[in-house]
């Protein structure tokens, strides 16, 4: 037990806390772009439904291309390194 408190010096610890607020501001930042953008493309697209209050079919067809274009991107990113992988197992 004590050869794995060994391990954790003052610099690793500092280290570690450093990381640890880099981490939380990156989901801070990302949690308010989510925030930012997704919830008022969320309200558009229920508004402009073809049961919503103020229905724009065509409006809400090309709106709802976009936003499941884009929510592909984020499956595509973590898609890459499982090639790596691919490789590494075959």
């Amino acid at each position: 037990m004590s050869e794995v408190m060994a391990l954790f010096t003052p610099q690793i610890i500092s280290m570690i806390v450093e990381d640890f607020g880099v981490s939380l501001y990156m989901i801070a930042m990302a949690t308010g772009f989510s925030y930012l953008f997704g919830l008022p493309l969320g309200v558009i697209l229920v508004v402009t439904a073809p049961d919503g209050i103020h229905p724009m079919p065509k409006f809400n067809a090309v709106l709802g291309v976009i936003v499941n274009l884009l929510r592909s991107i984020p499956f595509l990113i973590l898609l890459c390194p499982g090639f790596d992988l691919k490789g590494l197992i075959l």
